[in-house]
């Protein structure tokens, strides 16, 4: 563990982005800095020649051959050296507040940059390390299924011989495998699931998209409706204006006719009579696009109602793979019961095994070739007396 933690790559890659956050943190400072000691050096040379100008005022008052009728211009420009200064000062108060703003702003800028590259990369190594567990999950399905399967087989080879073995088989239900016209695997479940999974993630993917669309079309006859309500009482205002001018000209040139105030009128029925349609046909769609984000959401909870039927099934055949293995304890048990009875009678029970066939009867290797298929099973056991042994 001490060595993973010593050549984790991903350990000195979380330092190396930490020690650059810090020199980007670092080089934002130097740079507000630089910009403010620019700003004072600027403002420190514009005082400088402010001094400078005051100075050669003051000189000019303290002459003693200086005009009174100067006098005025000097306190004007006295007043507006002022006024400048006030303002300058003004504007770099609101220059060093926008500074610091912004720097705030970028360190914020920086500090969510890098919570989002956190976050990612432990989203990631979550998803990850959900992928390796399911296929962890996955492959030791299979290996029970394979066992449950393989144990099936046995005891069904097992029962042709054995009635104790065969009247727990009927009990449990058993059927034999090669009669079973329907069998389930936990393999299929799975790809039941993946296949049920991939058509709800298409079925969530497909209804924010039309979420989507119907928050556009929305907006879109929203907006429509407003540029629709904005251009008629444009049209309505200028009718007016126009009416109240042709009242005025009616009362001055009474002969004059009203053939404006018709074509404008005409102009706006038919345009009210377009925005009504457009929205009669903008309301049809958005009903349309309901229906069918609510057959989305049904479709929806199907999927969600066959996974949780998928998920019932696993869950049933574990079961049902305990109950299998608890009964082949309980079928060794039996056995052990079986053997001891029958020493009595003096019949034996051994593996078969070759060297075996030679001390069996032809009999017995004739009434068991038929049952046994070589290689499908590793042991088998017949039956046989001790007088049936040969010499060795």
């Amino acid at each position: 563990m001490e060595g993973k933690i010593l050549t984790d790559p991903e350990l000195f890659k979380d330092e190396f982005a930490e020690e650059q956050q810090t020199i980007r943190k670092k080089n934002l400072n130097i740079k507000f800095l630089e910009q403010e000691n620019t700003n004072l050096k600027n403002r420190m040379g514009d005082l400088e020649k402010t001094v400078k100008i005051n100075k050669e005022i003051i000189g000019a008052l303290v002459d003693a051959t200086i005009n009174q009728e100067y006098k005025g211009c000097f306190e004007l420009f006295q007043q507006e050296i002022k006024n400048q200064m006030a303002q300058a000062e003004k504007q770099q108060k609101i220059m060093e507040g926008l500074h610091a703003q912004i720097l705030i702003s970028d360190q914020i800028k920086e500090e969510f940059q890098n919570r989002e590259c956190e976050m990612s990369r432990m989203f990631e190594g979550q998803i990850s390390e959900l992928k390796d567990t399911v296929e962890r999950k996955e492959y030791s399905l299979q290996v029970v299924e394979k066992r449950v399967k393989e144990y099936e087989y046995l005891l069904q080879e097992i029962a042709v011989y054995d009635d104790y073995v065969k009247s727990k088989l009927d009990e449990l239900n058993i059927q034999d495998a090669s009669n079973s016209q329907q069998e389930l695997k936990i393999s299929n479940v799975v790809f039941q699931n993946k296949k049920l999974q991939l058509q709800l993630d298409v079925a969530n993917m497909e209804i924010q998209n039309l979420r989507q669309l119907l928050e556009a079309m929305s907006d879109l006859h929203q907006n429509l409706r407003s540029d629709a309500s904005t251009t008629d009482i444009q049209i309505l205002n200028q009718l007016l204006n126009k009416k109240n001018q042709q009242m005025q000209n009616n009362q001055a040139h009474p002969n004059v006719s009203n053939g404006t105030n018709d074509l404008a009128s005409v102009k706006l029925f038919k345009r009210m009579t377009t925005l009504k349609k457009e929205n009669n046909d903008f309301e049809k769609e958005n009903r349309q696009l309901k229906e069918k984000l609510d057959d989305l959401y049904f479709l929806n909870q199907k999927l969600d109602e066959a996974l949780r039927m998928a998920n019932e099934q696993n869950m049933t055949k574990n079961d049902q793979e305990h109950q299998y293995n608890f009964y082949i304890e309980n079928a060794n048990t039996g056995d052990s019961t079986m053997n001891n009875k029958l020493s009595t009678s003096h019949r034996r029970r051994i593996s078969f095994d070759p060297k075996f066939l030679a001390q069996a009867s032809p009999s017995q290797v004739q009434s068991f070739k038929a049952s046994l298929i070589e290689g499908r099973i590793d042991q088998a056991s017949i039956m046989f007396d001790v007088s049936d042994f040969q010499d060795s």
